[in-house]
């Protein structure tokens, strides 16, 4: 019955446990750094939309639009607890999706 159990909650687990943290952000599996803080992301925008709705849930992590122009888009999901990131800027642009990580300032870390 243990055995049962377990399978049964390994089976059901949200694709985002096997996720990377940098930073203490939680980036989807599938995601390549690019730059300081900048990381590709291989899936739609819709489904890094999904994938950081599930992970950062939009009643504990604000969000507004940022822009939404053919071709570009872009949110903001901020962190109101201001540890280890201040936020998220979650964008499209030329068919790549692509996430910044916003470090917590130097002023807010000695706090």
């Amino acid at each position: 019955m243990k055995r049962l159990a377990l399978s049964v909650l390994l089976l059901t687990c949200n694709t985002g446990a096997w996720a990377e943290m940098v930073n203490g952000v939680q980036l989807p599996s599938n995601s390549e750094k690019v730059a300081e803080n900048r990381y590709r992301v291989h899936e739609s925008f819709e489904g890094a939309v999904k994938y950081f709705k599930g992970v950062y849930p939009p009643t504990n992590y604000p969000r507004k639009n940022i822009i939404n122009q053919p071709g570009i888009k872009a949110f903001h999901i901020s962190n109101p607890a201001g540890r280890n990131f201040s936020g998220l800027d979650v964008y499209e642009n030329n068919e790549e999706v692509r996430v910044f990580i916003l470090p917590v300032s130097k002023a807010n870390r000695k706090r």
